[in-house]
């Protein structure tokens, strides 16, 4: 095996070919931070509050309950809302423009076996961790609800 050794011809090349592909593997995966987002953004992560039912649901009219939301730097999020006697999980997507924070969302979880989607928005207000002046819309009851949040972490 002549050919292999450190002094052959077809050694060097081969050397240098390896160095030459692996710098400009090294370069493609170079990032100029064009469309990328800071992990840290204050909208990513776990916010939590209340929402309270409008006048479309009368049995809980004006109550307040818990309502969580995950949201993730993939442009999805999970939430989960508390009504009495049940747990109410939901998955789908959001978006941020300017200070509008928008959601459409699927139930996983709703009674009655058929699942509802949910659209929602709010106002974000970075400086103060807050999603305020809530509104979310159900497609199947055509219920609404207002609702707050805070950022947990």
């Amino acid at each position: 095996m002549k050919f292999l050794t450190e002094k052959s011809t077809f050694y060097r090349y081969g050397l240098y070919l390896v160095l030459v592909v692996s710098v400009n593997i090294v370069q493609g995966c170079h990032s100029d931070g064009a469309g990328v987002t800071p992990a840290n953004s204050t909208i990513y992560g776990l916010w939590t509050g209340t929402y309270t039912v409008s006048a479309t649901d009368p049995t809980y009219v004006g109550k307040s309950f818990f309502f969580s939301f995950t949201i993730y730097d993939d442009g999805t999020l999970t939430y989960k809302s508390k009504t009495p006697g049940s747990d109410v999980y939901a998955y789908g997507t959001w978006s941020l423009s300017g200070n509008t924070f928008s959601f459409k969302v699927t139930t996983l979880n709703y009674d009655g076996g058929y699942q509802h989607t949910q659209l929602g928005n709010a106002t974000f207000i970075s400086s103060q961790n807050t999603l305020s002046d809530g509104t979310i819309t159900d497609s199947v009851t055509g219920g609404k609800s207002s609702w707050t949040m805070k950022r947990e972490n």
